[in-house]
């Protein structure tokens, strides 16, 4: 059964390890080129952590979400992935953070459907001042633009 739980420093070292996976790195918006560091993952969790929720299956972290800036980003393990898990965590996420939006490439469509699922629609569409890649804005459908 899953559970999704508020985020704690006991789910950081899982955390930096879900959004290291070479398996996922195509989906975030800046892909990492190395692990992250253990140090880089302390000061950034004594920064945002409060900002990320955890799907946990039998105590393992198997997802988590975030909102700052009230933008969300959401990872889900890939052995874990088409389970509900990520639809579960964007819905506690704008349970906890209303006025959040999300920023899906517009590669990433998996993604673009979970959030539509999940009542979000694509608002516009932008260029990513960093890599240069078309994004879609998307916010939940009950949030004015």
């Amino acid at each position: 059964m899953i559970h999704i739980v508020s985020n704690h420093k006991k789910y950081w070292e899982s955390i930096s390890r879900l959004r290291s996976d070479p398996r996922i790195q195509h989906c975030f918006l800046e892909p990492l080129l190395f692990p992250i560091e253990p140090n880089t993952q302390k000061t950034h969790m004594e920064k945002y952590g409060d900002n990320y929720i955890v799907a946990l299956d039998n105590d393992e972290v198997v997802g988590y979400a975030r909102s700052f800036d009230r933008d969300i980003a959401v990872c889900v393990d890939p052995e874990h992935q088409r389970k509900g898990i990520g639809e579960k965590l964007i819905k506690e996420i704008v349970r906890r953070y209303p006025d959040s939006y999300a920023r899906v490439k517009t590669t990433n469509i998996p993604s673009m459907t979970l959030f539509k699922k999940c009542n979000f629609v694509v608002t516009k569409t932008v260029t990513y001042d960093k890599t240069g890649e078309n994004l879609w804005i998307m916010n939940y459908e009950t949030q004015s633009l």
